[in-house]
C-alpha cells in the first residue's frame, strides 16, 4: 500500500494560495455530523467497512475478500476518501472516494474504464475527477448526509479548479430490492420521449458506451448502455450542523 506519510505530504496546498475552510459550528436542530478527508489508514479502513456493510451485506454484491469485512480494490490507495461522521459516536456514516486526474494516470486509468469506453472524454481528462463507492449508513438516509458529502465535493472541485465529474452507479436487481423496478424506472425516465433525457443526458459527443454486458463482480447488476456526464456546480448548500475540514489539494 502507498505510504500514508507520502500521501499526507502530497495533500498539502501547492501554490494555489487558497485559505483553509474554517469548520462550521454544530447546530442542534438534528443529529450533528461533521465531514473530513481521510488522512490515515484507519480512517480509510472505516470507510471500507461501511462500503462492505452496504454493498456486500445489504445489497448482495460479490466483493474480493482482500480483508474480511472490508471493500477494498486497487484504486483505493490512489483516491482521496471523503467521510461523514456522526458527531456523537464518531462512526463513519457516509463516504465517497475521489480519483483525481494525476492519480488516475498513476494507477493506469479510471475505475469507470473497467466498465465503459471513455475514449470520447479524452479532451476532458485534465480537469476530470472520478467519484465512486458512495454509500450512506441505512440509519442515516435522510438526505442530510448526502448533502454534506456533495457540499464537500463542491469545495474540492472549486479549490482544485476541476470542471467535470464522472462515475459509475450500480442499480440493484435482486428480488429483495424489487427485482429491477428501479432500473426499469430510470431507463423509462431517460427514454428519448421524456424531458429528463434532454435535461440530464450529456452531449452525444461525450456519451460513453459499455465495454461489456455484465459487470465481473456481480451477476445481479447491469450496466447502463450510456454514461451521463455531469458538470460540477459552482455553488453548493451546506447542511446546518455540519463541520467540514479543508479540502485536500489535487496531486
Amino acid at each position: 500500500m502507498t505510504d500514508l506519510s507520502v500521501l499526507e505530504k502530497l495533500r498539502q496546498p501547492q501554490g494555489l494560495g487558497l485559505p483553509p475552510v474554517a469548520p462550521r459550528p454544530a447546530a442542534c436542530q438534528s443529529a450533528p455530523i461533521h465531514v473530513s478527508w481521510a488522512r490515515h489508514l484507519d480512517e480509510v479502513r472505516a470507510a471500507q467497512r461501511l462500503r462492505y456493510q452496504v454493498f456486500a451485506l445489504e445489497m448482495g454484491a460479490r466483493l474480493p475478500q482482500t480483508l474480511p469485512g472490508h471493500d477494498i480494490d486497487l484504486f483505493d490507495d490512489f483516491c482521496e476518501h471523503l467521510l461523514v461522521r456522526d458527531a456523537a459516536s464518531e462512526q463513519v456514516i457516509g463516504t465517497y472516494r475521489v480519483l483525481t486526474p494525476t492519480q488516475a494516470q498513476r494507477v493506469g486509468g479510471f475505475y469507470s474504464e473497467t466498465e465503459f469506453d471513455l475514449t470520447r472524454l479524452r479532451l476532458l481528462r485534465e480537469q476530470m475527477v472520478e467519484l465512486g463507492r458512495s454509500c450512506v449508513h441505512p440509519e442515516h438516509r435522510h438526505g442530510g448526509v448526502i448533502l454534506a458529502l456533495w457540499s464537500a465535493l463542491g469545495e474540492f472541485m472549486t479549490r482544485n479548479r476541476l470542471h467535470t465529474m464522472i462515475g459509475c452507479a450500480s442499480i440493484p436487481m435482486t428480488p429483495e430490492s424489487g427485482g429491477g423496478h428501479a432500473a426499469a424506472s430510470i431507463w423509462q425516465q431517460l427514454s428519448p420521449s421524456t424531458w429528463l433525457r434532454s435535461s440530464f443526458m450529456c452531449a452525444r459527443a461525450c456519451r460513453c458506451r459499455s465495454s461489456a454486458s455484465i459487470p465481473p463482480w456481480s451477476s445481479n447488476r447491469r450496466r447502463s448502455s450510456k454514461a451521463i456526464c455531469a458538470w460540477a456546480p459552482r455553488c453548493w448548500a451546506r447542511r446546518p450542523g455540519t463541520r467540514t475540514s479543508t479540502p485536500p489539494t489535487c496531486r
